[in-house]
């Protein structure tokens, strides 16, 4: 009778070792899983803070891209203001150019004159 009441006894103890074994391994995988959260946990921030970054950057460099927007309309301006008072220039230039031009006509007539009127001088 002993006999089998060890055996009953070893026979119930069994399922629970077996069942406290498995709550052991369920336990360390438990384990294992919230350390992968916690991983995840950090590479997420990790990837928020870069998004973050990449956010101020790309916010920077659309300031730039407005500033020499800007400063290109400025430019732009300022070369129409400019074309205007160069074209009057070239006017102006052509018209010196073309006086300098009739002062030489006229400067050679003046000597073909003077060289005649020398001439009749020493003639006369």
């Amino acid at each position: 009778m002993r006999q089998r009441e060890r055996s009953a006894r070893y026979g119930r103890c069994a399922p629970i070792a077996a069942i406290q074994q498995a709550a052991g391994g369920t336990s360390g995988a438990i384990g294992e899983i919230g350390q992968t959260i916690a991983q995840l946990s950090l590479i997420a921030a990790e990837v928020a803070a870069a998004a973050e970054q990449q956010g101020q950057a790309s916010h920077e460099i659309a300031c730039a891209i407005a500033g020499a927007a800007a400063d290109a309309r400025t430019v732009s301006r300022s070369i129409a203001e400019v074309r205007a008072p160069a074209a009057s220039n070239e006017e102006r230039s052509d018209e010196v150019s073309s006086g300098a031009e009739r002062v030489g006509y006229g400067s050679a007539a003046l000597q073909v004159a003077i060289g005649t009127f020398l001439k009749r001088v020493h003639a006369a």
